[in-house]
């Protein structure tokens, strides 16, 4: 099994995955088996998204939400 990556390298993780210009507001550790971090990511165009992640920091989905 891998080893958890830092909060930061997370957050950037979930920037990264939503685009160019996007910044993290909130950053939760989850308690899922696959999911360990949930992700509250605003675009630079200003939608919010949801991003999840495994504890490696690797994305698993990206919701874009209404």
């Amino acid at each position: 099994m891998g080893q958890a990556a830092a909060p930061q390298k997370v957050a950037e993780a979930a920037a990264r995955a939503v685009g160019e210009g996007a910044r993290v507001d909130e950053l939760d550790r989850e308690d899922g088996d696959a999911v360990a971090w949930e992700a509250d990511v605003v675009a630079a165009d200003g939608r919010e998204h949801t991003v999840l992640l495994d504890a490696a920091s690797q994305v698993l989905e990206v919701r874009f939400e209404d």
